[in-house]
């Protein structure tokens, strides 16, 4: 398994892979729905400032 820094930057890579999917997948079955309901439905917390 990869250790130190490179293991570091390769699991928030693949954590942001998996959110920006799930976002993807939640899209196709919402229209409209609101950031706040998105972040939860995907247990993440809303963070503003990360969205712009």
């Amino acid at each position: 398994m990869l250790g130190g820094h490179l293991g570091e930057k390769v699991a928030e890579d693949l954590k942001q892979r998996i959110i920006e999917y799930n976002m993807l997948v939640v899209s196709k079955y919402y229209s409209r729905i609101t950031l706040k309901r998105l972040a939860e439905l995907l247990s993440l917390t809303l963070q503003v400032h990360q969205l712009r």
